[in-house]
């Protein structure tokens, strides 16, 4: 390993599968659609595939696709790897114990990785410190989350930054998302 090395890795981001609506067209399609993006994402051999786990509703056949599809690259020389995407706070459900209900249904689990993405709201520390036991692989920090300091610049609260280090500790990569700009702390605007 190199000191002081910056790599990157190109992360295909597919849409959200619905591979598990109630309307059967719905459902084909989707399936369709979802198969043929991780096909292409394949054909790239890019780093990882992330798509965003559905909070709401069952995941049963999108955990069979998605174990079978991961079936199908286990002899190839494609190493294919998912990165499911969750948001740490989610008002309607709570979204570790949809993950954890996900991830302990999945056969291949040594293919599957969480990106924990990361807003201005926190939970709760100890609601935090569940993550710390995942196999989280990014945090995606979202760009609305840093304040200006005193100084302009900008940076993250301290109970992000906590939470943060503790995740970077554990090897974690880190992302930030989302349009250029940063809010100002105590700004005033004009009447």
């Amino acid at each position: 390993g190199c000191v002081g090395c910056v790599w990157f890795c190109v992360v295909a981001n597919i849409s959200q599968p619905n591979v598990d609506s109630d309307v059967e067209s719905t459902r084909l399609e989707n399936q369709k659609s979802f198969i043929q993006d991780i096909s292409w994402a394949s054909f790239l051999n890019v780093y990882c595939i992330m798509f965003e786990l559905p909070l709401h509703g069952d995941v049963v056949n999108l955990v069979r696709l998605l174990d079978n599809q991961i079936d199908v690259y286990v002899n190839s020389a494609v190493l294919i790897q998912f990165w499911i995407l969750v948001p740490i706070i989610n008002l309607k459900t709570d979204p570790w114990k949809k993950w954890t209900k996900f991830i302990s249904s999945i056969r291949n689990i040594n293919r599957i990785k969480l990106a924990l993405e990361v807003g201005p709201e926190l939970p709760s520390k100890e609601e935090l410190d569940r993550w710390l036991g995942e196999p989280v692989a990014a945090i995606i920090i979202q760009s609305k989350t840093f304040i200006t300091n005193k100084k302009g610049y900008p940076v993250l609260s301290k109970p992000h930054q906590e939470f943060i280090k503790k995740m970077f500790n554990i090897g974690c990569q880190i992302v930030i998302s989302g349009q250029l700009g940063i809010k100002q702390q105590n700004q005033t605007h004009p009447t």
